[in-house]
């Protein structure tokens, strides 16, 4: 048994090997160029606005441009482009203004003689259509017997992609596909099957990588559905029990500590040390949450509570020390950040594991839907810039940064919208669209998983369970792909933490009021602690988090009269057992 599965698992490792290098070089892939000269059938059908094709005196094909030509671009990856125009400015000088595919425009001055140009043009939003390049330029006309508007001669567009390296737009969509692939292996154990379908992926993304973007949305969505279901159907009590292993926890946490702050030595993309950083600042309160409800039966319980844990003590830590210098507030925050999750993975390892009540996981239909709130909020995160309050919320993180101690009393909204993307920023000292974003989009999952929760445990008593965890998962598909969240988890605003805060303040107070006094799980006092936590964190991300009050304060009363009555009670009842002893003995 111990050698099949070593077998097993040498098969697994040796195919994650192999995906990982076979997807990283259809992405990573160097691109010939492609050259359309002027005097070519596909500079007729490319080349929209141009005259017809000319010969100068040294014997070079070129077409006349008129005062608006478009060039239409064939991308051959979905990444930018390098574009080398060759024309000749020995017309009077022109005014030439490149207008690019994302809005921006290049301005130019063509030099006397035949020469090279070569700008770098974005790459195409979804990479379906060519993508147009547009001259404009002040009008020109040769002779009098030439009646014509003339722009500028070209006589050549060569196109080529730049070597991506290990960039985040060529580095995520692989290690989004690797992930999926090899969790489909690990859960079925078909490690053949899934390496012809990597082999299929590979050769597709090699062949078209214009289809890159739709494969990689069937990989992350179908794959994970795929696995789950047949792991739901055949093998997830082994998966539980092997998830529960205390080497495998152990193994986890020591990589959760050691990889991160080690792997922000290396010389990597503003995207990947954004996202390390944030796993640096989420650790510890993460350990936190999973600690307080580490006896809870729910795993959906377990995970929604170490995310809200793990967003809200970064801000804590942060509004204690704000007021430090520079200097010394980066290297308080790495110290606190480091020693806290080490003390609570060394609490984690060497405590008592919880004794055991029946373990609830998550159901396999859920793990799709969380899939799809992942891939609509995660998924070209950072290619917009920032927008309106966004960039307001950055030049906050900034002055917390740079040492204002002030800066935060002179916004009318809470300090959390700045203070979460300040954590990365003074981390590494540098800050992306992608990392500033990110832990609302985080947030924005954990709202869809707290719509789970709270549906199942709301409607258990009332329902049943069966039918409780068929409403949980249509409430998390609605919230899945709901415009206003989607759109909440995408910017640097308060909402989404505090939807997030206000959905956990409301499980904890539920907990509350339906805990046994004798509860040794989750206890009132704990439940009652991540309420008022959680409300006080809504609260300070924005005002809005005082309309889930009333709710809480219902849901308190009826737990604190339900445990005074059943204080009572047993006061009643060890005095009526006490009263016949004392008359017996007088």
């Amino acid at each position: 048994m111990r050698t099949s599965l070593g077998g097993q698992r040498l098969r697994l490792l040796a195919v994650a090997a192999l995906v990982a290098l076979a997807l990283l070089g259809a992405w990573l892939r160097p691109w010939p160029a492609t050259t359309i000269s002027a005097d070519s059938p596909a500079a007729a059908l490319l080349w929209h606005g141009f005259f017809a094709p000319e010969q100068s005196d040294t014997g070079i094909a070129f077409r006349w441009s008129s005062v608006q030509s478009q060039l239409w671009l064939l991308p051959p990856t979905p990444r930018p482009l390098l574009v080398r125009l060759r024309l000749s400015g020995d017309r009077p000088p022109p005014d030439l203004t490149l207008h690019l595919p994302d809005g921006t425009h290049t301005p130019l001055a063509p030099m006397a003689g035949w020469r090279t140009y070569t700008l770098l043009a974005p790459a195409a939003p979804a990479a379906r259509l060519p993508v147009p390049l547009t001259l404009r330029i002040s009008p020109y006309c040769p002779a009098e017997q030439d009646n014509r508007v003339l722009g500028v001669p070209l006589a050549q567009v060569q196109i080529t992609a730049p070597a991506a390296g290990l960039a985040w737009g060529g580095l995520l969509p692989a290690l989004l596909m690797h992930g999926a692939l090899v969790g489909l292996a690990w859960l079925t154990r078909r490690v053949g099957a899934v390496l012809a379908l990597a082999v299929a992926l590979t050769l597709a993304l090699w062949l078209l990588p214009l289809l890159a973007g739709g494969l990689l949305w069937a990989t992350v969505l179908a794959v994970p559905l795929l696995g789950v279901g047949r792991a739901g159907w055949r093998s997830r009590a082994a998966i539980a029990q092997r998830a529960q292993s205390p080497r495998l926890q152990q193994l986890g946490l020591a990589a959760g500590l050691l990889l991160p702050p080690l792997l922000l030595l290396l010389p990597l993309a503003p995207e990947l040390r954004g996202t390390l950083a944030w796993a640096i600042v989420l650790m510890p309160g993460m350990l936190l949450g999973l600690w307080l409800v580490r006896a809870v039966p729910d795993t959906g319980v377990r995970w929604l509570v170490a995310l809200a844990t793990g967003l809200a003590l970064p801000v804590v830590m942060l509004l204690g020390l704000h007021r430090l210098a520079p200097d010394l507030l980066r290297g308080a925050l790495w110290a606190s950040c480091l020693l806290l999750s080490a003390a609570l993975a060394v609490r984690h390892a060497t405590a008592a594991p919880p004794p055991a009540g029946g373990s609830a996981p998550l159901p396999p239909a859920l793990w799709p839907i969380l899939a799809l709130a992942a891939g609509v909020r995660l998924l070209w995160l950072g290619n917009a810039e920032f927008q309106g309050d966004e960039a307001r919320a950055m030049l906050l993180a900034m002055a917390v940064q740079h040492g204002q101690p002030d800066v935060l009393l002179l916004h009318r909204k809470g300090p959390v919208e700045a203070l979460l993307p300040a954590a990365p920023l003074i981390l590494t000292g540098q800050i992306t669209e992608w990392a500033a974003r990110l832990p609302f989009a985080l947030a924005g999952i954990g709202v869809v998983l707290a719509g789970y929760v709270l549906a199942t445990h709301l409607w258990h008593t009332l329902i049943g369970a069966t039918q409780a965890r068929h409403v949980g998962l249509l409430v998390a598909l609605i919230l899945a792909l709901d415009g206003f969240l989607i759109g909440f988890a995408r910017i640097v605003q308060y909402q989404s933490i505090v939807l997030l805060m206000s959905a956990v303040a409301v499980l904890g107070a539920w907990l509350f009021a339906t805990a046994s006094p004798n509860d040794h799980r989750l206890p009132p006092q704990r439940a009652l602690s991540l309420c008022a936590g959680a409300l006080a964190l809504g609260l300070l991300a924005h005002y809005d988090g005082v309309y889930v009050g009333p709710v809480l304060l219902l849901l308190v009363l009826r737990g604190g009269l339900a445990t005074g009555l059943a204080q009572c009670a047993g006061m009643a009842a060890r005095a009526s057992w006490a009263s016949p002893a004392r008359g017996g003995v007088a």
